[in-house]
């Protein structure tokens, strides 16, 4: 009589047991990995947001707040507009210089009597420039190269969108409250930047922030 080798009942058993829950096991753990990839993508579009929205509060408040005809490095100021809140107007005395500012060399400035400059009624780039916040309205602009590429599962793109807000508010009390609603018509003293991250056309984060018309302060300078 020859004896043969061969599973018992309970080992081919253990042994199907095992190879379905690796089976079971292994798209769990691309699942778990695509998640985490996922994540990664979506911070680092929210930190792109984040990083295009500090880099536009770099630049002027508007492309006439520097003197185009100033052959120097020019001061940027602040500008007239004509649907502000009267109490951020010049000051009535014909003085360069806004309601409740310090009247002196190193306040921020309003643009001169003799030099009166506005804000720009139209919002967007003129001719491709980027000179001031509102330059840079885009609409898709993509996080993760081309739009049309392939390499991602998803595209992130994002939406840039400068307005003019309300500014109207009681200045003379301690706490000030804005309504920050768009204004439809005319300028104001505050734009609203807007950056709308998408995944696949779904908004996924929206960052706000608020740039004012107040110019810069004067160089500082020592007189010998």
């Amino acid at each position: 009589m020859v004896r043969r080798a061969a599973f018992t009942m309970i080992e081919l058993i253990f042994a199907i047991v095992v190879i379905g829950m690796v089976a079971i096991s292994i798209p769990i753990a691309l699942m778990t990995t695509h998640k985490g990839v996922e994540q990664n993508i979506q911070q680092e579009a929210v930190v792109m947001a984040s990083t295009g929205i500090n880099q536009l509060l770099s630049y002027p408040w508007d492309e006439n707040s520097r003197d185009p005809n100033s052959t120097t490095l020019a001061k940027t100021e602040a500008l007239t507009v004509t649907s502000g809140d009267s109490e951020l107007d010049k000051s009535s005395t014909g003085e360069d210089f806004r309601v409740g500012h310090f009247q002196a060399t190193k306040r921020r400035r309003m643009s001169p009597a003799n030099n009166e400059r506005s804000a720009s009624a139209t919002l967007g780039s003129e001719s491709g420039d980027r000179d001031d916040i509102d330059d840079f309205i885009t609409t898709a602009q993509a996080l993760n190269g081309d739009v049309n590429a392939t390499a991602y599962k998803f595209t992130y793109t994002a939406d840039v969108a400068v307005a003019y807000v309300n500014d109207s508010a009681d200045y003379s009390t301690p706490v000030i409250d804005f309504n920050f609603g768009v204004n439809g018509s005319g300028t104001t003293n505050l734009k609203m930047i807007v950056i709308d991250v998408k995944k696949d056309g779904g908004t996924i984060v929206k960052m706000r922030a608020y740039a004012s018309n107040i110019g810069e302060t004067d160089y500082y300078s020592k007189e010998y």
